[in-house]
């Protein structure tokens, strides 16, 4: 085990727990959204975690790698349902059918994943043994964060000039929990296109459960 397993690990399961705990205490469609995106992303950071470890050899690194995107593709997804849900813009006509479109979109495309036209192989860079070599389809998987990620990352600054008080600072956490993870697990993209890659951003992953659990923390 590395540092950067580790971190990611702690990133994944401390967000898996954080969701069970808030589902538990508040019981609303925004735990419920949350709870999903930990799911997935305790999926995707144990596939994750071996790839980047000396544990597999080159065929099974391979096979953790597509996991790991079979999750990612949908991830997505459960993040913009979160988000939407949080600032209590998921329930409208439009917003509600990209919730789903999105879904559907990463469920449909997770076979995709195994063919050789999204992931090649892999192969080892800098400090890693194992890391992804993208085919052409991969693109298709980089649009879709980009678009997802960007539409949410726009509802939630339009929405949060009005907010004031306590949604207000749970909102600026939320912000601060987006930016960590964006940062933390952003970089991971960048090697998988040959381009430099600054691993030690990931060692701020674990902080990410703790902004977050601020920003889940019921308004009184």
């Amino acid at each position: 085990m590395t540092p950067y397993n580790i971190a990611v690990l702690l990133f994944v399961f401390g967000t898996l727990a954080l969701g069970i705990f808030a589902l538990v205490r508040r019981k609303d469609p925004v735990c419920r959204a949350f709870l999903i995106f930990g799911v997935l992303m305790a999926a995707w950071g144990t596939c994750y975690s071996l790839v980047i470890s000396d544990l597999t050899n080159d065929e099974q690194a391979l096979l953790c790698v597509r996991l790991a995107h079979v999750f990612a593709v949908i991830s997505p997804a459960a993040w913009l349902h979160f988000v939407l849900a949080f600032v209590d813009k998921a329930a409208t006509k439009f917003n509600s059918r990209f919730i789903l479109g999105s879904y559907a979109y990463g469920v449909l495309f997770t076979p995709v994943t195994f063919l050789p036209q999204f992931i090649s192989h892999v192969r080892p860079i800098e400090n890693f043994s194992h890391y992804a070599e993208h085919g052409p389809l991969y693109h298709l998987f980089s649009i879709q964060y980009l678009i997802i990620a960007g539409y949410g990352c726009f509802v939630v600054i339009k929405t949060f000039t009005g907010m004031k008080g306590a949604i207000r600072n749970r909102t600026i956490a939320l912000v601060l929990a987006t930016l960590i993870g964006f940062i933390g697990t952003g970089v991971t993209f960048l090697p998988v296109y040959g381009l430099p890659f600054p691993y030690q951003a990931m060692l701020i992953l674990p902080l990410y459960p703790f902004v977050m659990a601020w920003a889940l923390h019921p308004v009184k």
